[in-house]
């Protein structure tokens, strides 16, 4: 079978570049707003893929760990979900699509997302693997900051008190940091620019976002 050539990596940061700015542009206007929203995870899934396409090697070990990652992402987000002992007391909206026991499929899939960038991006200081993995950690977690800001008011999940409690944010942490343990040997020796930069791509159009929120989100 022949090998699929994939685009350049200047290329393929180009249009990830244009598909952010054009997602700004049509979350932040009251008229397209809504469409945008529920193209959220068409955004996470085209994202996830594409820093597992640009995966140096893919063999048989990363598709294991990703898996392993989704489901385990997963799980603890049904637990946490229905027992609310995890990371407090919380709910999912509609925005995020299809959902399993309360959790919509694609929170296993920001998980994955979210712990190979977090890993490519500390990898970088070429630390060893329990202080990179840490490093990952709190990258994920200051990220979940502005995601949950961002989430809040798209519909994506709601917290019994409006905004997510201390809890939150310790568990994100631990989970974090176990996962990118698991994932260091698989992610850490094979990052890609595309994987950074596209973490720091989806990072800033969540900030962005936040920021002008008052002025063009109802």
């Amino acid at each position: 079978m022949r090998k699929i050539q994939l685009p350049g990596e200047s290329k393929i940061l180009s249009v990830l570049r244009a598909w952010y700015l054009v997602g700004i542009v049509g979350f932040a206007l009251p008229f397209s707003h809504k469409l945008f929203r529920f193209l959220t995870p068409l955004s996470l899934l085209l994202l996830v893929s594409i820093f597992l396409l640009y995966h140096k090697n893919r063999d048989k070990k990363l598709w294991v760990v990703m898996s392993l990652i989704f489901l385990a992402g997963f799980g603890i987000e049904v637990a946490g979900v229905q027992t609310g002992k995890i990371f407090g007391v919380y709910e999912y909206g509609r925005t995020l699509g299809l959902k399993i026991a309360g959790v919509p499929l694609i929170i296993g899939i920001n998980w994955v997302l979210m712990v190979y960038g977090g890993l490519a991006l500390a990898s970088l200081t070429g630390l060893g693997r329990i202080l990179v993995s840490l490093l990952a950690a709190l990258i994920m977690t200051g990220s979940d900051f502005f995601i949950e800001k961002f989430a809040i008011m798209s519909d994506m999940w709601s917290w019994q008190h409006s905004e997510p409690p201390l809890q939150n944010y310790i568990s994100w942490l631990i989970i974090s940091f176990c996962f990118c343990l698991l994932a260091y040997p698989t992610i850490a020796g094979h990052r890609r620019k595309v994987a950074i930069h596209g973490y720091l791509y989806q990072l800033a159009f969540f900030i962005i976002l936040v920021l002008i929120n008052t002025l063009f989100w109802p």
